[in-house]
């Protein structure tokens, strides 16, 4: 998750025993380009992100780059997407920003 704070990306934190469903909401409504998982939930979700397995990315970290990316982060740059169960059942994503993440 560092990784992707620091490169200036959003994560969206998902708990995989939630029900598919859920899920699959989520990812949809956030507009999720990748989903990082583990070989385990590989196939269990239908969505248009693209997997990225946990087990390759430990495999192929000797090969990546670790020099930081030069990106301008802001303080109101989204941080995270966390959403609640929403009080009409349909979860709500709420954007935590830099700022918010700090303030904390």
């Amino acid at each position: 998750m560092l990784a992707i704070v620091k490169a200036g990306a959003t994560y969206l934190p998902l708990d995989p025993e939630y029900p598919q469903a859920r899920i699959e909401f989520m990812l949809q409504d956030a507009g999720a380009a990748y989903l990082i998982t583990s070989e385990k939930y590989s196939d269990r979700f239908q969505t248009m992100a693209k997997n990225i397995l946990m087990e390759d990315l430990l495999r192929q970290a000797p090969q990546y780059d670790v020099t930081p990316p030069d990106v301008m982060i802001t303080m109101q740059d989204v941080v995270y997407v966390l959403y609640t169960s929403g009080s009409t059942g349909q979860p709500k994503g709420v954007q935590i920003t830099q700022l918010g993440l700090v303030n904390s």
